[in-house]
């Protein structure tokens, strides 16, 4: 029993050992069922280009055959060598770069050029259409991506340029004087030209002395030991005072005048004396407080007409006395508009109070106390007004003591 079992556990051994290396042999083969699909799609390529070969051997004229039997007899590719001429270059190499060539010694007849970037390679398996298509897929997506990014960043810039405008507006706001401050800058700017370069006309139409006047008004409780600025009365006495923008001005010396010239010939010295007790009688009674309304503007329809009729004779008066005689009519009628509305009252206040000579100080004080403004000067008055113009002194020397 012994002797025959041995034979026998043999022979399994010997058929496990043959079944595990054929197992192992068909583990290590990577096995394809599809394999025989490909050959005969390898098979059908290579008769299609045989065909394309053959016609075209036909065409030029090497053979005339059966091109059945000559796929059939396998020998395609072989059978016949053409010579190398001007019409076929490469021989029975074919050209290499041509769509239907072999090639270099790659594959067989009637195979794709594999280094023929314009030949369109057999792919059995579809491979390259799927990777076109993930590639496209792909750009797809990158594309997609892309847009989204310069998306965000087309956002942020819009968001960064709207911070910096905000910025910048700020900035401007910050750095732009309000109205208040640009009009407080102004009156400092016209301030300090009023206390050192004034013009002459803004000096004889009392402008100068006025703005001084309402800027000292913030130091009027300050006591100041400034020397005094005195003046006598002969000068203070030319200073026309008013309520209002219209003072007496030439009426003011009770009501006496001086006539110009061109008047003088048109009027006989009868008429001037008339002319004269009417306007001293009328400023009397303003003085005093009697307005006959009226006769004051009678008067001044009068000398209205007067100024008419110098504007008529224009062409026949030298320039010089047309102006001295228009300008003096110009101020007897808005003397009388002064006369009309009680101003010769302040006047009357002003001259009993620079009697003997007051300071320049003592000069403002009354006319803040008693809220009056300086009018324009007359025509024997700017010189007077030049002297007065002393008081931007004053208001220069309060400012420097004030901030201090």
């Amino acid at each position: 029993m012994f002797v025959m079992r041995r034979p026998f556990l043999s022979a399994m051994l010997v058929a496990g050992v043959i079944v595990s290396a054929a197992t192992e042999a068909r583990a290590q083969y990577n096995y394809n069922p599809y394999a025989a699909y490909y050959y005969q799609a390898q098979l059908n390529q290579q008769a299609w280009m045989a065909r394309q070969m053959w016609a075209a051997q036909a065409t030029r004229g090497y053979f005339n055959a059966n091109p059945q039997a000559y796929l059939n007899s396998g020998t395609y590719g072989q059978a016949y060598l053409p010579p190398i001429g001007p019409t076929d270059p490469y021989g029975s190499m074919g050209n290499p770069y041509s769509s239907t060539s072999p090639g270099y010694g790659i594959g067989g007849a009637g195979l794709l050029n594999p280094y023929n970037p314009y030949s369109h390679y057999y792919d059995p398996n579809g491979t390259m259409g799927q990777a076109d298509l993930l590639r496209a897929y792909g750009s797809t997506v990158n594309s997609s991506e892309q847009a989204r990014i310069l998306r965000e960043q087309a956002l942020q810039a819009r968001l960064d340029t709207k911070k910096k405008a905000f910025e910048l507006e700020a900035y401007i706001k910050a750095n732009t004087p309000t109205a208040s401050q640009e009009r407080e800058r102004i009156e400092k700017l016209t301030l300090k030209r009023m206390q050192t370069a004034s013009l002459p006309g803004e000096i004889s139409s009392g402008k100068t002395v006025n703005y001084l006047v309402n800027d000292l008004r913030k130091h009027l409780k300050n006591k100041t030991t400034i020397e005094p600025i005195v003046l006598n009365e002969t000068v203070l006495g030319h200073l026309n005072v008013t309520k209002n923008q219209v003072g007496l001005g030439i009426l003011r010396d009770n009501g006496r005048v001086t006539w110009p010239t061109a008047l003088t010939e048109k009027l006989t010295l009868e008429q001037q004396r008339a002319w004269d007790r009417v306007l001293q009688a009328a400023v009397k009674d303003a003085y005093n407080g009697k307005v006959d309304v009226p006769a004051v503007r009678d008067q001044q329809a009068q000398f209205e007409k007067m100024r008419r009729e110098l504007i008529d004779r224009a062409n026949e008066i030298p320039t010089a006395q047309y102006s001295e005689a228009r300008r003096f009519l110009n101020e007897v009628i808005q003397a009388h508009t002064a006369l009309e509305k009680g101003e010769a009252v302040w006047q009357a206040k002003y001259q009993h109070f620079i009697g003997g000579g007051k300071s320049i100080q003592d000069v403002v004080e009354f006319l803040l106390d008693n809220a009056l403004n300086v009018g324009p000067a007359g025509p024997t008055d700017e010189s007077e007004y030049r002297a007065i113009y002393a008081v931007a002194n004053f208001d220069i020397a309060m400012e420097a003591q004030r901030k201090e």
